[in-house]
């Protein structure tokens, strides 16, 4: 059997993916914040700014401990033909080598190994050891071929939750009826899409899951919000 794993030095390239979120939503809650200070209750807008500084440090807490533990737990075995990608808070997926249907290479380096089964997915990350070894034990079972993006979100995957925190801002901000209820319901199109796939996949560990709860709750009040102000 042949092991491979995330090389400790890859790390910090890793983690910056999880970074790089991060200031859009600070951002887009900072923009709101000040409109609801200069627009409506000053003291309501200063409580919600510390609420949300207390949870954002604490998430971000223990969102970058559960990326580093996934970066190290991540590895790969090669034995008798096939692969298995082995990661904390996820069910092994083991692919035969001779059933593979596709190698696709994605955004950065990275390949998603498909299998005959819907679920039969495995992605390699561009952070193991040995990588170029990988790639080419694949491709003597089956060619590399490159995503063809067929829309500009798959192009840009930022541009999506971009959108997404653009319409949660119009429905709140907006005293418009028919902004309001458009962005609405673009948001909760998005976030209802968001945790379908997040509870389904088998890319997505458990931890993850779990959170994927609060999106619902979030659906909740954003709904609320959205009914008093076409009622009012």
């Amino acid at each position: 059997m042949t092991e491979y794993k995330n090389l400790p030095e890859k790390y910090p390239p890793f983690i910056k993916v999880f970074q790089k979120s991060l200031p859009w939503a600070v951002l887009i809650f900072l923009s709101l914040e000040a409109y609801n200070y200069y627009t409506n209750d000053a003291r309501n807008a200063i409580t919600l700014l510390v609420i949300f500084m207390v949870v954002y440090a604490l998430s971000y807490n223990r969102g970058e401990k559960r990326q580093k533990q996934i970066f190290y737990s991540y590895r790969l075995t090669v034995e008798h033909d096939t692969l298995t990608r082995h990661q904390s808070n996820l069910p092994d997926i083991s692919l035969s080598l001779n059933k593979i249907v596709r190698v696709a290479q994605l955004n950065d380096d990275f390949l998603l190994v498909t299998g005959p089964e819907k679920d039969d997915k495995i992605v390699i990350w561009p952070y193991v050891e040995n990588f170029d070894d990988i790639r080419a034990l694949l491709e003597s079972y089956c060619p590399v071929t490159p995503v063809n993006y067929k829309n500009i979100f798959q192009l840009y995957p930022i541009l999506l939750p971009f959108v997404m925190l653009l319409a949660f801002a119009l429905a709140y901000i907006s005293n418009n009826k028919i902004v309001v209820g458009v962005s609405a319901l673009v948001a909760a199109v998005y976030i209802g899409w968001i945790f379908y796939k997040t509870r389904t996949s088998k890319l997505v560990d458990t931890g993850t899951k779990r959170w994927a709860w609060v999106m619902l709750v979030f659906l909740f009040f954003m709904a609320l919000t959205v009914y008093q102000k076409l009622v009012s």
